[in-house]
């Protein structure tokens, strides 16, 4: 990108070089600037998006956090003592995330089949 100001600002017997560029920038990606392993992996991933989208349905959730956070401050303020869950366990082995795109797009096919 070609700046729009070039010049320096002075501070005694310190000059700093300053160039000014545009606070926005139009850019775009086009399909054209992708490899084919990429053009693959986009089918794949719009497949798997479709073979699984539904529409969404807000009204079967319900956020708890405020109650459960206020139950918490409550039982602290009591002097209880409190719960705290055990997290899980980190795990090593290194998951190949192609593979599992192929393995669930497949399993998709299979179950509309």
């Amino acid at each position: 990108m070609k700046s729009i100001w070039n010049g320096a600002i002075g501070f005694g017997l310190v000059n700093i070089p300053v160039k000014m560029y545009s606070a926005t920038e139009s850019s775009t990606l086009d399909l054209d600037m992708l490899d084919k392993s990429d053009l693959y992996e986009l089918k794949m991933a719009v497949a798997l998006i479709d073979l699984n989208s539904e529409t969404f349905d807000g009204e079967q959730y319900k956020d708890t956090y405020s109650a459960d956070l206020l139950k918490i401050i409550k039982q602290k303020a009591k002097g209880q003592k409190l719960k705290v869950a055990k997290g899980a366990e980190p795990t090593d082995r290194t998951i190949d995330l192609m593979e599992k795109l192929k393995a669930s797009l497949e399993k998709s096919k299979k179950n509309i089949s």
